[in-house]
């Protein structure tokens, strides 16, 4: 009787102590680009996707000025991110204890950065291993201007490429619209996992894009054999593991719209739209950062919005049942 007293005269703070903190300066950071992504190429990540806009990335390599209105960060789904980043490091570090995993290492001591496998301590100044970071590796295709960075190299038998993926609800509606229906359809979220039994599509060609560069001698690795990803589910933790070879047909849009990039930065002249972007009210284009600038948009322009909103006031029903009435009244010979 006396615990149940205490908790009873416990009180509860009506606001936040901490938390608003941390908000504020997750969204702060959010707005501050990545200084590992290069801002000057285009990104495996995102050419991968099926609404990529090869316009937008021109708009963007040429330092356009983004609509302030896009640069809304949540802090959901920045917590959802580093999470994400949190299972990479996990599995890089376990990898990394195995002695099998390839890639760039940075010494925090003596700031220089080498390709190795697993090292235990700095090759320039013997700094143990806990003054070591893991940079992932590096690929490019310079006369594409494509630049990103696979999630490791695994040294096994063979030399493969590693792509690390933390399943979320929203990977099921981004990525995989088949799955979302039936989480829709109020299918449980673990039926759902038995049911991936292969990569998402959009996920696979950015592993085509990874190795397509990784082939062709831009990067200090050796010819991968294939791509592995690990998938890990947020709700349950369990993992599964697909392998998947390079295919050519899978990359081929992909060059052809940094062609169309490369060939629009050189004659100063935006690349034409996808064919999806057939006009401005598209979602891709209603949240793009360069809308403004891409359908010539200007403050003045008495589009969809800045036009003035009129309010629309539903007659109540006995109104409209009167009204019903006349017409129907009228019209009788």
């Amino acid at each position: 009787m006396r615990v149940l007293k205490e908790a009873r005269d416990l009180t509860v703070a009506p606001r936040n102590v901490v938390l608003d903190d941390i908000q504020k300066y997750v969204l702060r950071k959010a707005i501050v680009p990545d200084e590992d992504r290069d801002q000057t190429l285009l990104h495996p990540s995102e050419m991968c996707k099926s609404d990529w806009c090869w316009r937008a990335d021109y708009y963007r390599l040429i330092g356009t000025p983004v609509d302030p209105k896009t640069l809304n960060p949540s802090f959901r789904l920045e917590n959802v991110w580093t999470e994400g980043h949190d299972i990479h490091h996990k599995y890089q570090s376990w990898l990394w204890d195995m002695r099998v995993l390839y890639g760039v290492f940075h010494c925090a001591r003596c700031d220089n950065r080498w390709y190795d496998v697993s090292p235990q301590e700095c090759f320039y100044c013997d700094a143990p291993r806990d003054h070591l970071l893991y940079k992932e590796i590096p690929l490019q295709a310079p006369h594409l201007r494509i630049g990103g960075h696979a999630d490791g190299g695994l040294m096994l038998d063979q030399f493969r490429l590693l792509e690390i993926k933390s399943i979320g609800v929203n990977s099921l509606r981004f990525d995989a619209p088949h799955l979302w229906d039936l989480y829709q359809n109020n299918e449980t979220l673990d039926k759902i996992w038995m049911e991936i039994n292969r990569p998402f599509p959009v996920h696979v060609r950015q592993g085509a894009l990874y190795l397509y560069m990784a082939t062709r001698g831009w990067a200090e690795v050796p010819v991968p054999m294939s791509m592995i990803f690990l998938y890990e589910a947020k709700w349950n933790q369990q993992v599964k593991e697909f392998e998947v070879r390079y295919n050519a047909r899978l990359v081929e849009k992909m060059l052809a719209g940094a062609q169309m990039v490369v060939d629009a930065l050189e004659y100063n002249r935006p690349p034409q739209r996808p064919e999806w972007a057939k006009d401005q009210q598209i979602k891709t284009c209603v949240g793009c950062a360069y809308r403004k600038t891409c359908w010539k948009i200007r403050d003045h322009d008495k589009d969809e919005d800045h036009a003035p909103k009129v309010p629309v006031k539903r007659a109540p029903l006995a109104v409209r049942r009167r009204a019903l009435a006349r017409t129907a009244q009228a019209g009788r010979p």
